[in-house]
């Protein structure tokens, strides 16, 4: 833990940490900041770049600022055409200036090569690129970013952080019993449960999924697939349904709740993810928080992870056929539940919030307290 003094008082007293763009249905930044708030620091949390724009009018002194950057479709990917896009860049770019300008600091966590439903290209590897020159430290989650994302922007290693992606541990209920989990969908005690949980985007090939199901269902016929999550951008409600409909699923294409996702988890068997797009995903942590196995795609990123006993790899080519043959391999080893349930746990403890808040929290006190600059 970060060392609270004598007195009981943070280090991150008089630190202020400004998390853009907030978004309050991701608990992935409450747990971030846990533990630096803990130690005395602020959140101000800026959910749209007008927020951090009224924000950066406020005062000329920025010293003991921190800006997170996260997610940076906030920035590029709104608008009508690429000309606004670039004029947000540049706005943002302004604020940052003037917040480094003022004593204050900025890091940049990268979530994703590009953002998943990208519209205007070029704004965006300026951002990026102008990011990785600014920035004090580069936070990544998965020791592959750097690689990754090399053909888009160079990243100076000497900036770079690995903090990794927390599970969810503590943070949501899980009181909820296999038997009565399955109940509420429906399920029989011998169906094999195949679960999609979260935001529903085209990257997550979530009708392909479907249909690779009803192709296992030919050697597999317990299989039953269980949807959960509201429609993101670029989603076709009506050719999802069709898809949903034609091999039995449940599904619901809405929101689930932090109270409903306890039910959700521990109806499955395993879950799947075969996205087109995987660099850090905070569904994986999800699954493995509730000990509940995985299928995922196999790509440079996910290598080590598809050495774990508790996750089969899904063929690059990502064709239905692919992910049929995935799941019925994981339908002979996952047998074990014990053994696999505990393999899944063992990983999320290992990615336990706490252990991921107190290394952000050192990471941001280091800054301030040494004074790191973006070059």
């Amino acid at each position: 833990m970060v060392d609270r003094g004598a007195e009981g008082v943070g280090r991150a007293h008089g630190i202020t940490v400004g998390a853009f763009p907030h978004y309050p249905n991701n608990p992935w930044q409450s747990l971030l900041y846990r533990e630096v708030e803990a130690q005395g620091a602020t959140i101000v949390t800026i959910p749209r770049l007008e927020d951090l724009l009224r924000l950066g009018e406020t005062s000329p002194d920025w010293s003991g600022f921190v800006l997170h950057v996260n997610w940076t479709g906030a920035v590029t990917q709104i608008g009508d055409d690429v000309l606004e896009s670039m004029r947000r860049v540049s706005a943002f770019l302004g604020v940052a200036d003037q917040i480094l300008a003022g004593g204050g600091h900025l890091v940049w966590t990268i979530h994703n090569v590009l953002p998943h439903e990208i519209r205007y290209l070029l704004p965006e590897i300026h951002l990026l690129s102008e990011l990785a020159r600014r920035a004090s430290r580069i936070v990544i989650m998965n020791p592959a970013t750097v690689a990754e994302i090399s053909a888009v922007v160079d990243i100076d290693p000497a900036t770079v952080v690995l903090i990794d992606h927390p599970s969810y541990l503590g943070h949501y209920p899980n009181e909820q019993n296999r038997t009565g989990a399955r109940a509420r969908f429906g399920f029989d005690e011998d169906d094999i449960v195949v679960l999609s949980l979260g935001a529903i985007r085209p990257y997550k090939n979530i009708e392909r999924l479907a249909a690779a199901v009803g192709r296992a269902q030919r050697d597999e016929p317990r299989l039953r697939l269980l949807v959960g999550g509201e429609l993101g951008p670029g989603a076709d409600r009506s050719a999802l349904e069709a898809a949903l409909d034609a091999v039995g699923a449940r599904y619901s294409l809405d929101y689930v709740s932090d109270a409903e996702i306890q039910h959700w988890m521990n109806a499955a068997d395993f879950a799947v993810f075969p996205y087109t797009h995987l660099l850090n995903t905070g569904a994986l942590m999800l699954a493995a928080t509730f000990g509940i196995p995985a299928v995922v795609t196999s790509v440079p990123a996910t290598e080590g992870l598809c050495m774990e006993d508790w996750v089969v790899p899904i063929p690059q080519g990502l064709g239905r056929d692919d992910i049929a043959e995935a799941m019925l391999t994981a339908v002979r080893d996952f047998g074990d539940r014990g053994h696999i349930r505990a393999a899944a746990i063992r990983f999320a403890e290992a990615h336990h919030p706490d252990v991921i808040s107190d290394a952000f929290a050192t990471l941001i006190c280091q800054i301030v307290v040494g004074g790191q600059s973006g070059r």
